[in-house]
């Protein structure tokens, strides 16, 4: 019997068994991956969703998107808000991935409905359609989900 190591293909798991016995003491390990768009880290969801704004510039359904860009709104208000996509169609699409329990409450809600409504008032001088926001999930899940939500969002479907 031979007491070489035993290895799961493309290294997300990995066994080590214990010399001379018949008992295996296995070890599993999480990769860890960080995810980047355009050079920024991301979560998994933000990642998948770019990958889908990048399909869609490529096959003409849309002109271009741009990553995390801030607005500053009210002038008798300052504040700055950031998005997490500006797509610009055209009309320009401002879009928001909500996360998983960072929105849910009922003060974040809120608060997304105000600040919402001042990123809207902003963008409204620039012809840019309302502020959409996306549930991370159901709506993207992996990348197949995430270019089925992004063809949705340019669409004009509402996400509940």
């Amino acid at each position: 019997m031979s007491n070489k190591p035993f290895a799961y293909p493309e290294g997300e798991k990995s066994a080590k068994f214990t010399s001379g016995r018949r008992e295996a003491k296995i070890e599993v390990e999480q990769e860890k991956i960080e995810y980047y768009v355009r050079g920024e880290r991301a979560s998994k969801p933000e990642y998948w969703l770019a990958q889908a704004w990048d399909k869609l510039q490529e096959s003409g359904e849309i002109l271009n998107w741009v990553w995390q860009p801030s607005y500053i709104t009210f002038e008798n208000m300052p504040g700055e808000i950031r998005l997490d996509f500006m797509v610009n169609i055209p009309p320009k699409l401002p879009v928001f991935l909500d996360g998983r329990w960072i929105h849910k409450s009922a003060g974040q809600q809120s608060e997304d409905r105000v600040a919402d409504a001042r990123l809207n008032d902003r963008l409204r001088r620039e012809g840019a359609m309302p502020v959409v926001r996306i549930p991370s999930e159901p709506y993207v899940m992996d990348e197949e989900t995430a270019l089925r939500t992004a063809r949705m969002a340019i669409r004009g479907d509402q996400f509940i």
